[in-house]
């Protein structure tokens, strides 16, 4: 495949139907732009297997899902280079995590910086990106691949690691609205999207809706790294088009429940035989988020908000990770509670303190109403790297150390269990501190040593976790994890039974502090959607 001409034509229109399976030849290194379940070129995915596309090398957004996972089911991809792939609030990536477990995908490991540093590398004609100190010194995820070597600083002769420029053949971009000549318009988040463009060889996008012109202060992606215009309202079903309409979850479960077999499977891929006009033209695409607000007794959610929302401090900057509803409602709730000038960063959209209704994920258009400003991916990834006070952190398992695993069991060079992928974890850090969550406190989540570190805990002087919050208890650090408190109706029994490493605790344990009446009234004037169950 020929890179762009430097001589642009006035139109790169074309029609879904008339791309040709040579622009896509197998053996491809693709980028997918979107994130999760929003802005994901979903026609150009379907339109991948319907060429019956083989051996693709498939490169993520910082976060992945359904996308790769049908690719990846359809048997169109040998790699997946991917900090994430899961279906968000919905689970693990079935299809993905079974084709890793059974050997017959590579997927190594890599860091929510990988595709960020690496794409700005081949963008920038540089031959490789370096990564700060500190950053995978501890983690397990060099050792995984070579995709990460260790370099010598020039100027300090220290040693950090860094990654190789990568340059995909062809990049896939869903944007809302674009002109003829290329010229594209994000109405949210942009995540990767732009960068993807930039440092790829060709860039096909989609759009929802064709213009004559636009704002030049609302271009996105400029038309001279884009190639061919493919006008198609619903081109990101059933994930959502950011501030046209949200993903179909009907859908999302249909394809779920289709993938519980490989005979439903199979099934589910015939029925894409049809022209992609012909697939959209009877979908529904949904115009409103559902569900209705919590009453009577804080839940469980409410009272871990609540925790983490009382430990934050004005005048700092906190992140979170994607789906992310009880960090978010605990920075909402402590910025309107008593931190006026403490600021957040949506990880998975670039929004610094949004202000929207609560919804399950930061990388929703949500995220964009009366928020601050929207980052690009390359400034979270930089801001995450150097100016962070408390990132939030949870993971399938958290050992006594404060470490995290969101990347699986390893076994054999391989994966025994695949989680959804370590994303921003390598970088805790690098932050002042951090706070670690989970609402599944057993014995097999907290455990005495993790059986793969996605983020390091305390191995440093500095910084490391402070708090571990559970739906039983809360932890703190202090030499070691220490117990601070039961929740109402939780006996030291129950919490020692279900925790696999060993802890301190104080002579008399103190009840956790349930919420006040001004902390629920300001969490359910904020969740008017019932998201904190």
């Amino acid at each position: 495949m020929e890179p762009r001409s430097k001589v642009e034509s006035m139109s790169k229109l074309t029609k879904i139907d008339e791309l040709s399976k040579d622009l896509i030849p197998d053996n491809s290194v693709v980028a997918i732009g979107g994130v999760h379940s929003h802005n994901v070129p979903m026609s150009l995915v379907r339109q991948v297997i319907r060429f019956g596309v083989k051996n693709l090398t498939l490169v993520g957004s910082i976060s992945a899902g359904l996308p790769i996972d049908i690719l990846v089911g359809a048997g169109t991809v040998q790699r997946v280079l991917a900090p994430y792939v899961g279906m968000e609030m919905w689970g693990l990536a079935p299809m993905y995590r079974r084709a890793v477990q059974s050997g017959s995908i590579d997927a190594p490991e890599v860091c929510e910086a990988f595709p960020i540093y690496s794409l700005r590398a081949a963008a920038n004609g540089i031959p490789f990106h370096p990564f700060p100190e500190r950053v995978h010194e501890f983690d397990d995820i060099p050792s995984q691949s070579d995709l990460y070597k260790k370099i010598t600083d020039p100027f300090t002769a220290k040693e950090v690691y860094a990654v190789q420029a990568l340059s995909p053949d062809i990049a896939f971009i869903h944007v809302q609205k674009a002109t003829a000549s290329g010229d594209c318009v994000h109405l949210g988040s942009v995540v990767s999207d732009r960068l993807m463009a930039e440092a790829s060889k060709y860039t096909i996008v989609t759009c929802d809706e064709l213009v004559d012109e636009v704002d030049r202060d609302m271009v996105t992606i400029p038309s001279f790294m884009v190639d061919k215009i493919i006008p198609l309202e619903g081109a990101a079903f059933p994930t959502s088009s950011h501030g046209l309409y949200r993903y179909s979850e009907t859908e999302i479960q249909n394809y779920l429940k289709a993938c519980r077999t490989q005979e439903e499977f199979d099934t589910y891929i015939n029925s894409l035989g049809v022209s992609e006009k012909e697939y959209l033209q009877d979908r529904e695409l949904p115009r409103n988020f559902e569900g209705k607000p919590n009453s009577g007794k804080y839940t469980m959610s409410e009272l871990v908000a609540c925790i983490f929302s009382r430990d934050i401090r004005d005048g700092e900057l906190g992140i979170c990770g994607a789906v992310a509803d009880i960090p978010m409602a605990a920075m909402r709730l402590a910025e309107r509670m008593h931190a006026p000038n403490m600021r957040w960063i949506s990880g998975g959209s670039g929004y610094v303190s949004p202000r929207g209704r609560l919804v399950p994920s930061s990388t929703d258009f949500e995220m964009s109403v009366n928020a601050d400003t929207r980052l690009s991916m390359d400034e979270v990834i930089a801001i995450e790297m150097t100016k962070i006070d408390f990132f939030f952190a949870g993971g399938l398992q958290i050992d006594e150390k404060g470490s995290t695993n969101l990347g699986g069991i390893p076994k054999d060079g391989g994966w025994k269990l695949r989680g959804p992928g370590s994303v921003g974890l390598p970088f805790l850090p690098r932050a002042g501190r951090s706070y670690l969550y989970t609402l599944n406190h057993t014995n097999r989540t907290l455990v005495k040593q993790v059986n793969y570190i996605s983020g390091p805990g305390h191995f440093y002087e500095d910084g490391g976790p402070t708090l571990l919050v559970t739906n039983l208890c809360v932890f703190e650090w202090n030499d070691g994890w220490r117990l601070k408190s039961l929740h109402p109706n939780v006996t030291l029994e129950q919490v020692e039974e279900a925790t696999a490493f060993d802890f301190k605790k104080p002579k008399e344990i103190p009840q956790t502090k349930i919420p006040s009446e001004e902390e629920l009234r300001i969490l359910r004037e904020i969740d008017v959607f019932g998201v904190l169950k």
